[in-house]
């Protein structure tokens, strides 16, 4: 079987869904041929997470069944990994973000995007968070520049009440800071009674 049938044919796709698939080229990833001693094509090499030689190697083009029986023998040998705590904390954090972004929950999408940079893994999720956080901090400094705006047209107690939302949405981030800082001048807190 050559890579270019095979890895379309629905069988093989199947039980190669046990597996994370590589395909190498031989003439421009020596270093790689030379680690698993390839010597001709095609050639299948079963590797476990640690990138060792770990399975039946097949060499050259076999029938399929020959090829499933393999790889499907291998698959039942290993033991199924477990996501890593990393993988977990990143989709639980993607899932806290998801919910909170239905409901425009600023604080809490804030929160979850923390959680997903404190993983600091390239990654969709990572990216995705990135591209949330831009988002809200976007509208947060549209929403500041809004408040500033109306506090100056005489609607101070409608931008008062607006900064303090911001500030509580945006709690410890240079909008949230900004908003307090806005709406501590506009509304001084009320004398302390002698």
């Amino acid at each position: 079987m050559l890579a270019g049938s095979a890895f379309k044919d629905p069988d093989v796709v199947k039980v190669l869904s046990k597996f994370t698939p590589i395909l190498v080229d031989g003439d421009t990833e020596k270093s790689v041929c030379e680690k698993y001693g390839i010597k001709g094509y095609p050639m299948t090499v079963f590797a476990n997470v640690k990138g060792e030689s770990a399975g039946p190697t097949i060499e050259g083009a076999v029938p399929k069944s020959q090829f499933l029986a393999k790889a499907e023998d291998f698959a039942k040998s290993i033991k199924a990994g477990k996501p890593s705590k990393d993988w977990k904390t990143l989709t639980d954090a993607k899932a806290e973000l998801d919910a909170a972004q239905a409901k425009k929950d600023v604080a809490k999408s804030l929160a979850a995007i923390a959680k997903i940079e404190k993983v600091g893994r390239p990654c969709q999720i990572h990216d995705a968070a990135l591209a949330a956080k831009k988002a809200l901090l976007d509208e947060g400094r549209r929403k500041l520049d809004e408040a500033l705006a109306a506090a100056n047209d005489e609607k101070k107690d409608a931008a008062v009440k607006a900064l303090r939302k911001l500030a509580a949405d945006y709690k410890g981030t240079e909008i949230g800071d900004a908003a307090a800082k806005a709406a501590a001048e506009l509304a001084p807190p009320p004398p302390a009674p002698k």
